[in-house]
């Protein structure tokens, strides 16, 4: 084996939107920490099966920026100029009937075999997979040659004094940046977007979206105070609140994630939905010692909360029946209009 020198820097695989880029560099700074090294980031947009182009460039060093494009298996001749961020990319691997080597992996994880197999490769090729585990990534040995996955959430300190800095010195929206504006709402975060594609495209694991009947019952032991929502499709979130008489207004406009999750970082009290942007922003606010509700599991991609964040209650979520119209209503999904995925997003 070729051990890596501690001058060395060592690779972390990305791949998902924004807040899942910004989970991974979490992940990042901490290892880098632990293991006393530098880090290069190397990011994979078509993995998921969805087009992620990179996000957060502006929160990188030079030296941590990606020096390639990571490539998916399968996966030939993309014209990036075709796809909208966040849809499912035409005659991804992942959506073809026929095995290959993008649905192999996805049936292996489904099985739950997946970690068993690909440690064997992981471990002979010096690189290391998280496993959505607090405790491993102190354990992170410094001839590590590459991160590749199972990021977990963090309310290290450390790390996020890190995170703070680089919004500073960004030029972005800092969700480390209190508006005063909403420090006396409940922000509810209402994930939508591909989600709406969770029963007409289970491989793509988007998950399935929350009865409103879940946010009356926590509402109702809360204290009474305006509910602002934050969302990627704000009216669609408002026209399913008003179901169950839930009285709310838009926080934002859903179009820079940066702004939604300063908003959501501000209030007193965030109701979150099972959704990375949300994880990111609990993350953010358990470091800040701000009281954050998060749903328990996911029962659509058969997911659990499998981390711990302080100043985190987590609730048991009902969901929305496949039958339900939002399922069926035509997606015209909002990230490819989203200010963070383009060259120049600062607000």
């Amino acid at each position: 084996m070729n051990f890596l020198s501690s001058d060395e820097p060592f690779l972390v695989k990305s791949a998902g939107g924004a807040a899942s880029q910004m989970i991974t560099l979490q992940n990042a700074i901490k290892v880098s920490q632990v293991t006393n090294r530098r880090f290069t980031i190397a990011h994979f947009p078509y993995s998921t099966g969805a087009y992620w182009p990179m996000a957060i460039e502006s929160l990188l060093h030079p030296n941590e920026i990606p020096f390639e494009i990571g490539k998916t298996r399968g996966l030939q001749d993309v014209d990036r100029t075709l796809l909208k961020i966040g849809l499912p990319i035409p005659n991804h691997p992942l959506s073809k009937k026929i095995l290959s080597y993008e649905r192999a992996l996805h049936i292996a994880r489904v099985l739950k075999i997946y970690k068993y197999l690909d440690s064997i490769k992981t471990n002979l090729t010096l690189g290391y997979d998280i496993r959505f585990s607090s405790r491993r990534i102190e354990q992170v040995p410094g001839y590590v040659k590459y991160l590749k996955g199972g990021y977990v959430p963090h309310d290290d300190a450390d790390v996020h004094y890190e995170l703070q800095s680089r919004f500073l010195v960004s030029g972005l929206v800092s969700p480390y940046q209190i508006d005063n504006n909403y420090e006396n709402v409940i922000v509810l975060h209402y994930r939508l977007g591909d989600k709406r594609l969770s029963f007409k495209h289970p491989e793509f694991q988007s998950g399935g979206i929350i009865d409103p009947i879940s946010f009356e019952s926590l509402i109702e032991n809360l204290p009474k105070l305006t509910i602002k929502i934050v969302s990627d499709e704000p009216e669609a979130a408002l026209k399913i609140l008003r179901r169950k008489k839930i009285n709310a207004t838009a926080g934002t406009s859903g179009n820079n994630l940066w702004k939604d999750l300063q908003v959501m970082t501000s209030s007193r009290v965030l109701i979150c939905t099972w959704s990375t942007v949300s994880l990111l922003a609990a993350s953010i606010r358990a470091f800040l010692g701000k009281p954050t509700f998060f749903p328990s599991n996911d029962y659509t991609t058969n997911t659990r909360v499998n981390w711990h964040l302080k100043n985190v209650t987590l609730y048991d979520p009902v969901f929305l029946k496949a039958s339900d119209e939002v399922y069926a209503e035509k997606l015209e999904h909002p990230n490819f209009r989203n200010e963070v995925y383009k060259k120049n997003y600062s607000d």
